[in-house]
């Protein structure tokens, strides 16, 4: 029996609206050698099953729904939608989320080219558009739309970068069910930021190519406007709390290996940036002050009031020039 090329995890919960653009977006991919399985994690399964029973047809056998009675949270229903499939590769995406119809064709092309290429790569990204809008009456309205990414014009992704902040969006990654499972999946203790502690690990172990090309379009709303918020908008303080967990339990387990000596001197080397001058500004200050000192000297030789040899005037003169000397004679003028 031969199993479908990627399997694609969507997760979902009380918004058939949104849901139904995932679907849509699924079905219309160029590449048809998938099966999507939805997690409704906690929600009306009613609405669900009215929802893709519409498009059963479409879906020729390649659709699984699962129904979780109770949420059991975002990383452990793609846990559940992973498990519940076979395939070689994997991919997230969220309801509401979106595809160019063009991306799974391109991204599982371009990773197996690269794979030839590096034994090292087992995913691979694309850059992602974020569109943010709102819902009114039971439609979606458009508000804005920006680049998620498009800084990355690297070949791969950068582990140091991607330690500093998620560089992609989770419905723009594709990668090897068996790097997942070796790498483990999804962490469940984390509310949120679990798609980037999962990134983080896969880096660790293996490469992550990037695809210069706009294929992945991640939607977000605004709470105020809809009781259908996610993402960055919606989550608010959540996020940081999860950033500050993920970072001390990484530093901690660092830090038992024997990195606490790093620690410290990345410490010490901060303290020194901060403390050393500016090389640009402060050979500036002391010109400016050395100048001033033997412009006050000449103004005083020259008043009278103290005695100067030439070769301080002609320094004066050197430094300062022309423009030096008129200020000197302007303000004995004065």
């Amino acid at each position: 029996m031969s199993f479908p090329a990627i399997a694609i995890i969507t997760r979902t919960k009380n918004r058939a609206l949104l849901l139904e653009r995932t679907i849509k977006s699924v079905l219309a991919q160029t590449r048809e050698d998938w099966t999507h399985v939805i997690v409704n994690d906690g929600g009306d399964p009613a609405a669900v099953d009215a929802l893709v029973a519409r498009h059963a047809g479409a879906y020729a056998g390649r659709l699984r729904v699962i129904h979780n009675p109770d949420s059991v949270g975002m990383e452990a229903a793609s846990n559940i939608g992973i498990r519940a499939s076979e395939s070689r590769y994997l991919t997230i995406l969220d309801e509401a989320d979106s595809w160019s119809p063009y991306f799974l064709e391109t991204l599982i092309k371009e990773l197996a080219r690269r794979q030839n290429r590096f034994r090292s790569v087992r995913g691979i990204i694309c850059h992602s558009v974020v569109v943010r809008e709102r819902i009114e009456e039971g439609r979606i309205l458009f508000d804005s739309m920006q680049s998620f990414n498009d800084w990355m014009q690297s070949s791969f992704v950068d582990l140091d970068r991607l330690a500093q902040s998620n560089s992609f969006t989770p419905n723009a990654f594709v990668f090897e069910r068996e790097a997942a499972l070796e790498i483990g999946l999804f962490d469940t203790e984390l509310p949120v930021l679990g798609d980037w502690e999962f990134n983080l690990r896969f880096c660790m172990r293996y490469d992550i190519a990037v695809i210069l090309e706009m294929l992945a379009f991640h939607h977000q709303w605004r709470v105020a406007q809809s009781e259908v918020g996610r993402g960055v908008l919606a989550m608010g303080g959540a996020y940081q709390e999860s950033r500050e967990l993920l970072k001390n339990r990484l530093l901690r387990k660092d830090l038992s290996s024997g990195g606490l000596g790093l620690l410290m001197a990345q410490h010490d080397q901060r303290l020194a940036v901060a403390k050393k001058p500016d090389p640009k500004v402060e050979p500036s200050k002391k010109r400016k002050k050395k100048n001033s000192q033997l412009l006050r000297g000449l103004r005083r030789f020259l008043t009278g009031r103290a005695d100067t040899t030439a070769t301080e005037v002609l320094r004066a003169f050197r430094i300062s020039g022309f423009k030096g000397l008129r200020r000197i004679f302007r303000s004995i003028g004065g």
